[in-house]
C-alpha cells in the first residue's frame, strides 16, 4: 500500500519509477526512478524533488538514495 502511494505520487515529476528488488521480502523495497534530459541540473532537480516528496509525506521511508548519471 505504502509503496503504491509512493509511485502514484511521484507521477507529476514526469519521472519513470519501477520497484526493481526484494520482491518477496515483507517490509522491505528498492525503487528505482529514472528522468531523462539534455541538461544534468534539470535531471538532478527532479529527482531531488521526487526524493523530497518521499520524506515530506513519508518521512524515514528512504535508507539510502543514490544519483548516478550517464552520458
Amino acid at each position: 500500500m505504502v509503496l503504491r502511494s509512493v509511485k502514484d505520487r511521484l507521477r507529476k515529476f514526469n519521472i519513470a519509477i519501477a520497484e526493481t528488488d526484494h520482491h518477496n521480502l515483507w517490509q522491505r523495497a528498492r525503487l528505482d526512478v529514472v528522468a531523462i534530459s539534455t541538461d544534468t541540473k534539470t535531471v538532478g532537480q527532479a529527482l531531488a524533488a521526487a526524493e523530497n516528496e518521499i520524506e515530506r509525506v513519508h518521512p524515514g521511508l528512504v535508507c539510502r538514495s543514490q544519483v548516478e548519471f550517464l552520458t
